[in-house]
C-alpha cells in the first residue's frame, strides 16, 4: 500500500485529497452531490447540523462515487456505512454499522500505515450517537492513522467522543470532526492510549458545551494546524485529565467563550502528583473570546508544568490568561505575548504553591485602568522570577493595585525576585504604581528596572531590597524598603 503521507507530506496529501474530492464527487451545478451517471441524489436525511446524509447506495448505482488512491473512504447514514478502497468495498464493511466497518478497515490494513477519508457529501458524515473508536481488537492492531474528510456525532457519552484513539498508535488529523450533542458531556476527539494524537489542520470542535479535545491517558496531544474550538459559556476547548503532554504550536488556533471560573480554553486537571510538564505553548494562538470577568484562558489546577515561549499569543477580554491554582509550575519566555485588554484583567494570577518563571524575551500586556499583568493571590506560596528581556507592563490605575500586586498576609518568605527585565506602569495618573505588596512576603530587585508613579507601594510591611545593578524609578511608599545604594 502507498502510504501517501510518509512518501510526500500531509500538505501534498490534503491538497491531493481537496482535487480528488473535487474530481470524483462530481457535483452539479446546484451543489447536489451526483451518482456519477450525472443523476444528482436528493438529500433524504437532513439532521439539523453538519449532516445532511446523501444515500450511501445499493448494488442499483445509487451511490456517490468517491476514489481517493490508496485511501480508505468511508460513507454512509444511521446503521448502513461503508467503507471502500480503490473503487472496491472492503470485506465486512458494506451497510454496517459505524465501528464494524472501522474494525474491518482494521483487519484489511493488517497493521500496516493507513489513510481514512470520512466522506458525507457536502456536509459532514453524520454517524448519530455512535463513536468511531480505534482501539487494537481480537490481535488485530492498528498502524498509523492518517484522517481526513469530515465526520460528525451527536454522542453524549462522556467516557465516548465523535472520534477516539484507544490504540497505543499515531493518528494525524487534518479532518472536521465534530460533537453536535446538546449535552454537557459530549467530546469530539478523546486519547485515551499511550499513543499519539497531532492536530495538523482541520476542524475539532464541539458546537454547544462539552470538550472538543480530551487528554485522558500517558500519550501525547499535539495541535499544530487548524482549529480547535468548543462552543457555548461552558465549553472546553482541550482539557487533560491525566499526566501525558499536550503541546500548541505552529498556525493552531484554540478557542473558546467560557466564562466558568474553574476552567477556561485550555484546562489542566487535578491528576496525580505529577510535576513534568503537560502543556506546551510554543505557537499558535490560544483565545477566550468571552467578555466575562470569570473567563480564563489556561486553568492549571495540577502539579504539572506549563510552558509558554517562542512565538505564542494568548489573549482574553476582563478575565484572566493563565491561572495557576495549582503546585505546577508556570514558565513563561521565548517572544511569548500574553495580553488582556479588559478593565478587570489578570494576565497570570498565581493562587497555590506554584513557582512563576517569566523570562527570555516575553510580554505581558495589561491594558485595562484596573487589569493588573500578575496577581500573587493571599493564598499563594509560589515565588515570582522576572529575569531576562522580560516585559511585565500595566495602566492600572487602582491605588490598591499595580501592574504586579502581592496580596495577603503571607509571611512565608520570598514571594517576588527582580533579576531583569522591565516591570512598568505607563498610566500618568498619580496611584500608577508598579509593584504593590500588601503581604509581610520579601521582594527582592537585584536587576532589571521598575518604574511608575509610585514604583514601589509596601503597606504589607514585607521587606523590599532592592541592590545594584537594578534601576528604579518612581516613589517608594511603605516601611522596610531598603534602597542599597539605588537613588531614583
Amino acid at each position: 500500500m502507498v502510504n501517501l503521507f510518509k512518501h510526500f507530506g500531509i500538505g501534498i496529501f490534503v491538497f491531493a485529497l481537496a482535487l480528488s474530492i473535487t474530481g470524483c464527487a462530481n457535483p452539479t451545478d446546484s451543489g447536489t452531490p451526483d451518482n456519477g451517471s450525472g443523476n444528482s441524489i436528493p438529500d433524504d436525511n437532513d439532521d439539523g447540523d453538519d449532516g445532511d446524509i446523501p444515500d450511501d447506495g445499493d448494488d442499483t448505482g445509487n451511490v456517490i462515487i468517491l476514489d481517493i488512491p490508496d485511501t480508505f473512504i468511508i460513507t454512509g447514514r444511521e446503521e448502513a456505512f461503508r467503507a471502500t478502497f480503490n473503487g472496491v468495498t472492503v470485506p465486512g464493511a458494506k451497510d454496517m454499522p459505524i465501528q464494524d466497518v472501522i474494525n474491518a478497515v482494521r483487519t484489511q490494513a493488517g497493521g500496516g500505515a493507513v489513510s481514512i477519508h470520512f466522506y458525507g457529501g457536502e456536509d459532514a458524515l453524520y454517524i448519530g450517537s455512535d463513536w468511531v473508536n480505534f482501539a487494537d481488537e481480537g490481535g488485530e492492531s492498528w498502524g498509523e492513522i492518517t484522517l481526513t474528510g469530515r465526520i460528525s456525532s451527536s454522542n453524549p457519552n462522556s467516557s465516548q467522543a465523535t472520534v477516539a484513539l484507544s490504540s497505543a498508535t499515531t493518528v494525524h488529523s487534518a479532518a472536521y470532526i465534530a460533537n453536535i450533542s446538546t449535552g454537557s458531556n459530549n467530546r469530539a476527539l478523546r486519547n485515551n492510549s499511550t499513543g499519539v494524537v497531532n492536530i495538523i489542520d482541520g476542524i475539532v470542535k464541539t458546537s454547544f458545551r462539552g470538550v472538543a479535545v480530551l487528554h485522558n491517558s500517558t500519550g501525547s496531544v499535539n495541535i499544530s494546524g487548524g482549529t480547535v474550538t468548543a462552543g457555548g459559556t461552558n465549553g472546553i476547548a482541550v482539557r487533560n485529565d491525566n499526566s501525558g503532554r499536550i503541546s500548541v504550536s505552529g498556525t493552531a488556533t484554540v478557542t473558546s467563550a467560557n466564562t466558568s471560573t474553574s476552567q477556561g480554553t485550555i484546562v489542566l486537571s487535578s491528576s496525580g502528583r505529577d510535576t513534568g510538564v503537560r502543556l506546551e505553548i510554543t505557537g499558535g494562538e490560544v483565545l477566550n473570546t468571552s467578555n466575562g470577568t470569570n473567563s480564563r484562558v489556561i486553568n492549571n489546577s495540577s502539579t504539572g508544568a506549563v510552558r509558554i515561549s517562542g512565538d505564542a499569543v494568548l489573549s482574553g477580554g476582563q478575565g484572566t490568561i493563565v491561572r495557576n491554582a495549582g503546585s505546577g509550575t508556570v514558565s513563561i519566555d521565548g517572544n511569548a505575548m500574553l495580553s488582556a485588554t479588559g478593565s478587570t484583567s489578570v494576565i497570570v494570577r498565581n493562587m497555590d504553591s506554584g513557582a512563576l518563571r517569566i523570562g527570555g524575551n516575553a510580554t505581558l500586556l495589561a491594558t485595562g485602568r484596573g487589569a493588573r499583568a500578575i496577581q500573587s493571590s493571599a493564598e499563594s506560596t509560589g515565588i515570582i522570577s522576572i529575569y531576562g528581556e522580560a516585559k511585565i507592563i500595566s495602566a492600572n490605575q487602582e491605588r490598591i493595585q499595580g501592574t504586579i500586586l502581592l496580596s495577603g498576609d503571607g509571611g512565608s518568605g520570598r514571594r517576588l525576585e527582580i533579576t531583569g527585565g522591565e516591570v512598568l506602569n505607563t498610566a500618568d495618573h498619580a496611584e500608577a504604581t508598579a509593584v504593590h505588596n500588601t503581604s509581610a512576603d520579601s521582594v527582592e530587585i537585584s536587576g532589571g528596572y521598575v518604574s511608575g508613579r509610585i514604583a514601589i507601594r509596601n503597606p504589607g510591611g514585607g521587606p523590599v531590597n532592592i541592590t545594584p545593578p537594578a534601576e528604579v524609578k518612581g516613589e517608594l511608599i511603605g516601611e522596610n524598603i531598603n534602597a542599597l545604594g539605588i537613588s531614583d
